[in-house]
């Protein structure tokens, strides 16, 4: 009973004795640096930036106008510019979170859409010139079965008109002429139902006077 009781205080003391040895060496150990977090790209839309790419070019006090996988919009006053992330230096490229494979995904989607694009254009202008030729092709159908309309109208109008020889007829009306070759003009709203009906002009109407 009391080696039971001795060994039982032993364990006691020991593991104790480990918890203070564990603890002790956990304070030794320094607490991990904290990740600093991304600045949202959204914050950086209309500062002002200067840039200088690769090429040597710099762009001074511009203002950030959007950013995209590939690159950043920057206006300045000669314009607005696209300056591609694979142009700029790499503390940039970081501080605006370029991503090689984000940027990769973007160009080849923006290209499909190009493509895409440029086909609904065509289909379209192609619709367009489909659908303008088969106007024009009413429309000369319209014209010749006016034009048969007028020619057969002409032909079957009046020779005479009120005892003289019609000696011509425009839009504004008959000019006759009699039998000792004097011309009279009879304006169209002066003719009748049946000589307008006869000559193609309209019907009388309140306009006439």
């Amino acid at each position: 009973m009391k080696r039971s009781f001795g060994w039982a205080l032993l364990l006691t003391i020991l593991s104790s004795s480990l918890f203070a040895f564990e603890g002790k060496i956990l304070a030794q150990i320094p607490s991990p640096t904290p990740i600093p977090k991304a600045t949202p790209l959204s914050n950086f839309i209309g500062t002002h930036a200067s840039f200088k790419t690769t090429d040597g070019d710099e762009f001074n006090d511009v203002t950030i106008k959007r950013i995209t996988p590939d690159g950043i919009v920057v206006s300045y006053p000669d314009g607005i510019r696209k300056l591609p992330f694979n142009k700029l230096t790499q503390a940039d490229q970081v501080r605006y979170g370029f991503d090689i494979k984000n940027a990769t995904a973007f160009i080849e989607t923006q290209k499909a859409l190009a493509i895409q694009r440029e086909k609904e254009a065509i289909e379209y202008q192609t619709s367009r010139i489909a659908d303008l030729k088969i106007r024009q092709d009413a429309l000369a159908r319209e014209g010749a079965v006016e034009a048969e309309a007028r020619a057969k109208a002409l032909a079957n109008r009046p020779k005479m008109l009120r005892g003289g020889m019609v000696a011509s007829v425009t839009r504004e009306g008959v000019t006759i002429m009699d039998t000792a070759g004097h011309s009279t003009f009879i304006r169209y709203t002066a003719l009748d139902v049946g000589e307008r009906q006869a000559f193609g002009f309209p019907p009388p109407s309140s306009h006439d006077f």
